[in-house]
């Protein structure tokens, strides 16, 4: 059972709430305590108000370990679209350059 904690950092793993503190929940907490419209922020004693849920740091282990894998694959499919993107553009661009070409060699026998 997960144990109610106000963020202390020896309570557990760093990247868990390192993670915890960039999750949409906590997130979505700290934009709803926000003040002002020029610049919002958030006050220190309400920002110590939020809730951090801290499983027993074995369990923060196993989630620290899959949230970095599932960001690697992240990593790599985002290098795949990057590569893809790159080769659709050199594809349309040769396709144009032929289409004038071929356009550019009718007129010319025309």
């Amino acid at each position: 059972m997960f144990e109610r904690a106000v963020m202390n950092l020896k309570m557990g793993s760093t990247y868990f709430i390192y993670f915890v503190l960039r999750s949409k929940y906590f997130i979505d907490f700290v934009e709803s305590q926000m003040k002002g419209m020029a610049y919002p922020a958030i006050s220190d004693s309400n920002f110590q108000k939020g809730i951090i849920p801290v499983p027993p740091i074995e369990e923060q282990k196993v989630i620290v370990a899959k949230v970095k894998q599932l960001m690697s694959w992240c990593d790599e499919l985002e290098k795949k679209i990057e590569k893809r993107d790159a080769y659709q553009e050199k594809m349309i661009q040769a396709v144009v350059k032929q289409a004038f070409k071929t356009e550019k060699e009718t007129v010319e026998t025309e």
